[in-house]
């Protein structure tokens, strides 16, 4: 099968671990003997001037983000892998290719300008349906205003947005993330789960636990870590590896949770 990824790289960094997903999907078919061609921009190459930046960020607003569509029809794939768009592709050609397309969910983007669901640590809603002005004022793009306000008149101008709408399929990486896509305008029915993933750990040896639990990955308020650690039972033992946002939080909680510990960052060969 010859398949084609489409993916925005983001620097790395705490978001970073989406290029590595699909750096590992990528190997993955190919082993499996699929051909597998990747259409990429990469965040690194945008510039820090700020016209570069203005100009897009405008783009995404207004989704006139560079266009994949001549590039995909000259390889005539037999299927289209979506994983991230922002924030220099534009969405409008996915309803231009007839060719099945599978939309990777890492986020909540198509609907929130946090991308995560969650404002103040707390799940927050409020704009699955349709997006608050609420949001804008609560600047909720990182606290940042531009940010906030592009990203509000993308989803505010462009109501029906191709990656909402015109989609064979998409995947959600949890069956929790599932049901925060339910209270959207996604079609539950073509919503399927499929968890990131490691390579099989060679000396197939496995180890099973009730009382010792790991976490790994980036440390946000949305991957449930500081309400998990809050609430831990004495009895178990929690090792947490990653980094982000939340480190600083976390640090504070194990001060007096002695069986939860902070290993920081690991390499993903590792993991398994």
């Amino acid at each position: 099968m010859k398949i084609v990824f489409v993916h925005h790289y983001y620097r790395n960094g705490a978001a970073s671990g989406e290029n590595t997903i699909v750096d590992a999907q990528i190997q993955a078919l190919k082993n499996y003997g699929h051909e597998v061609i990747l259409i990429s921009e990469d965040s690194k190459n945008i510039t820090r001037s700020w016209l570069v930046k203005l100009k897009t960020e405008i783009n995404w607003a207004t989704n006139y983000g560079n266009n994949p569509l001549k590039k995909i029809l000259k390889i005539a794939p037999d299927l289209i892998i979506v994983h991230n768009l922002y924030p220099g592709f534009s969405s409008r050609w996915i309803q231009k290719v007839n060719i099945p397309k599978i939309y990777w969910l890492h986020n909540y983007r198509f609907f929130c300008i946090a991308a995560s669901f969650v404002y103040q640590n707390q799940e927050c809603l409020l704009c699955a349906k349709k997006v608050s002005y609420k949001s804008l004022l609560r600047k909720c793009a990182d606290g940042s205003i531009s940010k906030s306000l592009f990203t509000f008149l993308r989803l505010k101008i462009n109501r029906k947005l191709p990656e909402r709408t015109s989609l064979n399929h998409w995947v959600s990486l949890s069956p929790k993330a599932k049901n925060l896509f339910f209270r959207t305008s996604l079609d539950p029915n073509r919503i399927s789960v499929i968890p990131n993933f490691v390579s099989r750990c060679e000396s197939n040896q496995y180890f099973y636990s009730e009382n010792r639990w790991v976490f790994a990955g980036r440390l946000t308020p949305e991957k449930g870590i500081l309400a998990l650690v809050a609430n831990i039972p004495q009895s178990i033992h929690l090792d947490i590896y990653g980094d982000g946002p939340a480190k600083e939080h976390l640090e504070s909680l194990v001060r007096t949770k002695p069986n939860v510990h902070l290993k920081g960052n690991i390499d993903r060969n590792n993991l398994s």
